[in-house]
């Protein structure tokens, strides 16, 4: 028995020893195919075949690329940054190597290294003592780059924040617009100087006003001169829909700027829908501009009919002038126009009374959220007319 037991014993550790063998040729082997691949990748003379081989290549040939990236030959260093690059976050093992390729001697492998570790992006902290010199190379797109992947990264203010705020005043405009966005980006609490960003408030691109703005919106509630600056940009056409979009991020805080908006959207031509949500985000400070919004709400486009309904919905008890305009959306062929005219008439309640027949009506519509919001919105309005309705 012994005998056998000791048989058994063997022939388990045995076969154990095998399958560790076995697993270790084929992790030996997948490590040599991986090589291969990098190696065949690299060999390609066309950069949209390097592009598509990189692409299958995923985290486990991280390793491989962090070794590439001190090969002697620049072009391998180049080609395993960017395939880092397309890793994204799952290269932050690679942060220390690529960190050193930022003093590589040769601009375009710096570039890619920064490129890389903007990729990466809030993994790659610990490079940002590295990035920070390079805001001040005699190159353009490395100074852009640089100011980008510090964006991206956001961490150590109390390094970025200064050397990014000297970009402000860089001779490239688009190096300047990318340091408003980076500066915009930390937020709140990094201690931004919000006087140096107003002076690009005076710059002479409108890309990098609009971009200043933005900036001095998200790191400071005391934002009256960016906002006042976003209200002139409404007048220049090419900068109108950037200067709408950032005030529609402001709610309720861009109420200065109704008046402007009313008269963007009566300018001559198809409706802007943009204008419409933003003044719904506004909200009851945008009440003057109810007529102008019932004008667009018959129109053909279901996004614009939608939209109309939304911002009414949003404006709030003031528009009880859209009572009738809202009562006829609660037919129409669009769902969430439909939706939205019920959310609006629930909004405005007591005031919206003559629209009780037809909610009542829509509490046997197919579609059950269309009978739970009606139910909500008739209980908002009316609420005995709710309960003899059968609501609860």
């Amino acid at each position: 028995m012994r005998i056998g037991t000791r048989r058994l014993q063997f022939g388990l550790r045995s076969m154990m020893v095998m399958v560790a063998c076995v697993a270790l040729l084929l992790w030996a082997g997948l490590l040599y195919w991986r090589s291969r691949q990098i190696t065949e990748i690299f060999g390609y003379s066309d950069q949209s075949q390097r592009s598509r081989a990189a692409r299958k290549l995923g985290p486990e040939s991280v390793p491989t690329l962090i070794r590439g990236l001190r090969n002697s030959d620049v072009m391998w260093r180049i080609e395993s940054a960017d395939t880092l690059r397309r890793l994204g976050p799952a290269a932050a093992p690679a942060v220390a190597a690529l960190a050193d390729g930022l003093k590589d001697s040769n601009p375009r492998m710096r570039e890619a290294a920064a490129n890389a570790l903007r990729a990466i992006g809030p993994k790659a902290e610990a490079a940002v003592p590295d990035l920070v010199p390079l805001l001040r190379d005699p190159k353009m797109e490395l100074r852009y780059t640089a100011v980008t992947a510090l964006g991206q990264i956001r961490a150590h203010p109390e390094i970025a924040v200064p050397a990014l705020a000297e970009r402000l005043t860089d001779d490239n405009l688009y190096v300047r617009m990318m340091a408003c966005n980076a500066l915009g980006a930390f937020g709140k609490d990094a201690a931004v100087p919000v006087s140096t960003l107003t002076k690009s408030l005076d710059d002479p691109s409108a890309l990098v006003r609009l971009r200043a703005a933005e900036a001095i919106c998200k790191v400071t509630t005391d934002d009256a001169a960016a906002i006042a600056a976003l209200i002139d940009l409404l007048a220049d056409e090419s900068m109108s829909i950037g200067a709408v979009r950032v005030l529609g991020e402001l709610g309720p805080r861009a109420d200065a700027a109704v008046p402007n908006l009313i008269e963007l959207l009566r300018r001559p031509g198809e409706p802007n829908i943009g204008v419409i949500e933003v003044l719904g985000k506004i909200g009851p400070a945008s009440r003057d501009a109810v007529p102008d919004i019932m004008r667009v709400i018959g129109d053909e486009q279901p996004r614009t009919r939608l939209g109309a309904a939304r911002a009414l919905a949003s404006i709030g008890p003031d528009t009880e002038r859209a009572v009738g305009v809202l009562i006829g959306l609660l037919a129409d062929g669009d769902l969430g126009v439909r939706l939205s005219a019920v959310e609006s008439l629930g909004v405005i309640g007591s005031a919206a009374r003559a629209a009780v027949p037809s909610l009542v009506a829509m509490l046997q519509d197919e579609n059950e959220l269309v009978q739970r919001m009606a139910g909500d919105a008739l209980e908002k309005i009316d609420p005995v007319a709710a309960r003899d309705a059968g609501i609860q």
